[in-house]
């Protein structure tokens, strides 16, 4: 008997040996893997002699594009990592942590459609046993040539990628792939789907004693997302640059500003509406400077800080092939725009201590002429040292855009007779002294509610869209990983809500920006005082275009 029960053990060992290996020939779930001594225990997972369970994880990395197995990916886990197969699988067992974060790197992917989401995500404990799903972007490629108008191929030149970008309420234009033209004007960008534009940089050539002016493609930037460059996961185009090429000549500029004033810089913009920074050299005498600039029609914009605060000037100068003085700056104070806050007539709170300050409520003014080289996309409240507070803004047209406040929300915004929550607020050269007027309000409601992916509770990104003029139009919050969430301080009014598996940033001031998604939006209202709840059903990363 000892004989026989010795022969079965080893009988038993050796089916439990092999199991795994068939289980994975034949393409079967391999998270149900998981063997203990007594036979299979719960599905993923095994009990061991010191009383542990252990988990294998596995799963597959697709392709987003094709919905192929992505071969040989790196995928790392709880501070191991493995290649997957040539069916794209990846398997780590003997896991025994409470949950653990997963990340996939592959030359020439991304992990998600927006590039700021990283390479990975955590995943809870309750997921750990069924077997994943992975997906990875392939990049896209803009290409091209840049030539002179001659013909010539124009080497070294710098290009850059500017992605249309929004963070939360914000519009961006993010620079995300650099590089220079080759010895044949050829280059190559590697990028991320989404909207793009083209720049070519100013660059000078001393060995000849010309300069190429920067070129954008498409010509205009605009918050049209029409007039941008579209490009999915896999794709490439094509582009062929010619910018312009001249000689340069010397413009002699006058400052009226007193000695008191230190220049910070000059920009010229061209006629194509690209700016590009200025060289200047001190003319000798007080307040005169020299600069270099090629043929063409320019706006030179300066800065200047000075005792009183920061200073600017613009002057326009047309350059046609021979040098120009008498180009004067005549400096004035950046427009200051003080703010000022009253409370609700209606307000809930007796509190003076709960009111939020101005800076609480993360005011700021996002600007609408949106260019990829200009730099400036927002302007921030700032304290004065007498205790109250400014916007300093440029000339230029601005929308009024706040945070969240927690417990109090921006109920009204006025500048003079303009309504900023619902009107853009425009900044002349001279303006200021005026100030804007902003009204908040406690008399807020909440949410909240779940969200499934798959049927499964998950942690998902969750978007609220204001259909109410609002200084917060879009609010931006996550589930956590029971699909739970919840919303304080909201505004009352008719919201659209959304879940997605992974970040999808995008203008959800646009109307069309969720038709695509229209079976999973939910529209809520909030009433003041009252808390609602909604259930989502987040969209897969399989459904959101790549």
């Amino acid at each position: 008997m000892r004989e026989a029960d010795r022969r079965s053990g080893s009988l038993r060992g050796l089916t439990l040996l092999l199991l795994p290996a068939l289980v994975v020939a034949l393409g079967l779930p391999i998270s149900l893997a998981a063997q203990s001594e007594g036979g299979l225990g719960p599905a993923g997972s095994t009990a061991v002699s010191d009383g542990a369970r252990t988990t294998t994880v596995s799963g597959v990395v697709l392709n987003a594009t094709t919905g192929l197995p992505v071969a040989r990916a790196l995928v790392r886990f709880d501070g191991r990592a493995m290649l997957t197969d040539h069916q794209g699988r990846f398997e780590f067992d003997q896991f025994s942590g409470g949950g653990g974060r997963v990340e996939v790197i592959k030359p020439g992917y991304y992990f998600a459609l927006d590039p700021s989401d990283g390479s990975g995500f955590d995943v809870p404990t309750s997921q750990l046993a069924r077997p994943m799903q992975l997906r990875l972007y392939p990049e896209a490629l803009l290409t091209g040539t840049i030539h002179a108008p001659s013909g010539d191929a124009l080497p070294r030149i710098p290009i850059r990628a500017f992605r249309h970008s929004f963070d939360n309420n914000d519009e961006r234009w993010i620079p995300v792939a650099q590089s220079f033209s080759n010895s044949r004007g050829s280059f190559r960008l590697p990028v991320p789907a989404g909207d793009y534009v083209l720049e070519t940089q100013y660059s000078t050539r001393p060995e000849i004693s010309q300069v190429i002016l920067p070129e954008l493609v498409p010509d205009a930037i605009s918050s049209n997302t029409s007039d941008v460059i579209r490009i999915g996961s896999g794709e490439e185009r094509h582009f062929d640059l010619q910018p312009s090429v001249g000689s340069v000549h010397m413009v002699e500029v006058t400052s009226d500003a007193d000695s008191g004033g230190e220049f910070l810089r000059i920009m010229a913009r061209a006629a194509n509406g690209l700016s590009f920074p200025v060289q200047t050299e001190r003319g000798g005498a007080n307040g005169r400077y020299r600069l270099e600039l090629p043929d063409g029609t320019y706006t030179l914009t300066a800065s200047m800080r000075s005792r009183g605060g920061s200073e600017e000037a613009q002057a326009h100068v047309t350059v046609a092939d021979h040098d120009v003085s008498g180009v004067v700056f005549h400096f004035a104070p950046v427009p200051l725009l003080p703010v000022e806050m009253t409370i609700d007539s209606y307000t809930t709170s007796d509190n003076a201590a709960s009111r939020p300050t101005l800076m609480q409520l993360g005011l700021r003014l996002e600007r609408i002429e949106t260019g990829a080289v200009d730099g400036l996309s927002s302007v921030q409240l700032f304290p004065r040292h007498d205790g109250s507070f400014a916007f300093n803004v440029p000339p230029g047209r601005y929308r009024l855009e706040a945070g969240h406040a927690g417990g109090w929300y921006v109920a009204s915004a006025s500048y003079g007779d303009t309504d900023l929550l619902q009107q853009e607020l425009s900044v002349d050269a001279g303006s200021g002294g005026m100030p804007i007027r902003v009204t908040v309000s406690d008399r807020i409601g909440s949410l909240q509610g779940t969200v499934s992916l798959h049927g499964q509770p998950a942690a998902c990104w969750i978007y609220l869209v204001d259909g109410s003029p609002s200084a917060q139009p879009v609010i931006r919050l996550r589930s956590s990983a029971d699909g739970s969430f919840a919303m304080n301080g909201l505004a009352p009014g008719d919201y659209q809500a959304i879940a997605f598996e992974n970040r999808n940033a995008q203008d959800y001031r646009d109307p069309d920006a969720l038709t695509p998604y229209a079976t999973a939006v939910r529209t809520i209202r909030i009433n003041a005082g009252d808390k609602a709840t909604v259930d989502l059903d987040a969209v897969p990363a399989a459904e959101m275009a790549p």
